[in-house]
């Protein structure tokens, strides 16, 4: 384990990830729980951030082509909510 607290960090992100489910970000889902599975590990490998950096992109296409009629409004919408995120 990388962190004596994993059990609960590991709880948590699986329940994100069933949030996403929950919400149809199958794809989006299934990244999450592949990124959880580092926490049972003991290491962080060298493309962790670069994963995460896609995960972003990846729910950013999956929310956005989740319908096929307002996509440009989704993809724009995301776009600001994350600048806001990370600004915050």
């Amino acid at each position: 384990m990388l962190y004596p607290d994993s059990d609960r960090r590991i709880s948590d992100v699986e329940k994100i990830a069933n949030f996403f489910l929950e919400k149809g970000y199958r794809i989006t889902s299934k990244e999450i729980l592949d990124l959880a599975e580092i926490l049972r590990g003991k290491r962080i490998p060298s493309d962790f951030l670069k994963r995460m950096d896609s995960l972003f992109n990846l729910f950013q296409n999956e929310f956005a082509t989740s319908s096929p009629i307002g996509q440009d409004y989704r993809n724009r919408l995301f776009i600001e909510i994350k600048e806001t995120v990370f600004k915050a």
